[in-house]
Order: structure tokens, then sequence, then C-alpha cells
């Protein structure tokens, strides 16, 4: 007598990360939408795998990483950009190291208070759900005039990193500004999920923010035009 196949056992665990469970939903969404245009045979297809994408991305869960054992789940979010500002970098230095400057360009922020020369605590503000974040850093390297780094404490909303290097930019051109920075969320992955599309699409522009605050001393207030001099 033939024998029933044995199902694997499979869980509903979370091995999926931030960044991928947004991208899938967004993906799954468009490809949803536009079959839902379409009146063709391709119409039943693109609404089936748009649906397939949005399922996994808001359950976070891929039974093929489940069968080969991968998980992303805490897969960090990563970010990076560089700008070069006509200050010198000692100008730039001083101005981030005062760290409640930095919501003045980042609007992720929503407020950085410094309660000692290198403890802060931090509030952001996710851009999908609204809801709000709070961790405390510490400045774990600090040389003046060319680096400074950083990284949550325990118990915040999010494990945080981050770092900024000031170096002379050729030619006498001011200073080049590299930031990295890297969340990596512990109350729920649903909150990277929604923060990292705010703070990869606007690092960029939150870089020439602080371009212009330190070139012209305010900050643009029509997003997405070139950085002007003040007059």
């Amino acid at each position: 007598m033939r024998r029933p196949a044995r199902r694997h056992a499979v869980s509903a665990a979370v091995n999926i990360g931030a960044v991928e469970r947004a991208v899938s939903v967004a993906g799954g969404a468009l490809l949803a939408l536009s079959g839902l245009s379409r009146r063709s045979w391709a119409r039943t297809p693109l609404v089936g795998v748009g649906a397939i994408l949005v399922y996994r991305g808001a359950r976070g869960h891929s039974y093929l990483y489940e069968r080969i054992g991968i998980d992303r789940a805490n897969a960090p979010i990563e970010i990076e950009q560089a700008v070069t500002i006509n200050r010198k970098p000692e100008e730039v230095y001083a101005f981030w190291r005062q760290l409640e400057n930095l919501p003045r360009f980042m609007r992720h922020l929503r407020s950085v208070k410094q309660e000692s020369p290198t403890r802060s605590h931090w509030t952001a503000q996710t851009a999908l759900t609204g809801r709000t974040l709070e961790w405390d850093s510490e400045i774990t390297e600090d040389k003046p005039n060319e680096l400074i780094r950083w990284r949550s404490v325990p118990d915040g909303s999010i494990q945080h990193s981050g770092e900024v290097r000031f170096r002379a930019a050729p030619g006498a051109r001011g200073t080049e500004v590299h930031v990295r920075m890297e969340y990596r969320p512990i109350v729920g992955v649903a909150v990277g999920a929604a923060m990292y599309p705010f703070t990869r699409q606007t690092l960029k522009e939150e870089m020439r923010r602080l371009k212009h605050v330190m070139e012209a001393g305010e900050i643009p207030t029509t997003e997405g035009q070139p950085a002007g001099r003040g007059r």
C-alpha cells in the first residue's frame, strides 16, 4: 500500500527584509494596476502575479526562502550619499557636530537633543505611516574636521549607526562630505519598510539642503530645484 506523501512543516515567520518587502508590495501593486487597466489575455496573469507579490510583502514571508534556509528579516537598511560644499572642512564639521542642526536639513528627523558631549536623543517620523521613532545615540569616534561616527544605544525603537567624513575637495573647491547611515528595525519590520523609501529617496535632497544651508545660510523652500545662492 502506498503511503501518502508527507507534507513538510512550514511556518509563517517573517524571513524577508524590510527593503525587499517594500519593493515587493510596490512592484506587486504596479503589476496589479497595470493588469486591471488591460482588456487582453495578459490581464489575469498580471493581476495574479501582482497580488502574490503584495501578499508576500505584506506577510513578510517567503516559503522558498524557508525551504533553502534564507532569513533576511533583520537585514539592515543602508544608505550613502556625498556632496561637495563650498566651505572649509572645519566649518562643515562644526555645523554637523552641533547635532541639533541635523533636523534643519534632514526631514526624516523631527529633533535631535544633545544630552552630553557624546550622547543625544533622536526623534524621527516614518514617511508612510507617520509613526514616531525615538532612540538615544552615542558618538563612538570623533576626529575634528575629519570624521564623526555614531551608533544608537540599546532599547530604542531602532538600531541606527552612521558616519560622516569631511575631506578637502580637490582644487580648493571646499569640502567633500560623505555620509553613510544604517537602520535596523527592532520593533517590527514594517517600520523599516515604511521608513526605508523615504530615507533612501530623500537623502540626496537632504544633502542638497545641507549644501544650501552652509553656502547660503537658509533652507530652500522649493524642493527639487537646483540649490542657489542666498541674497
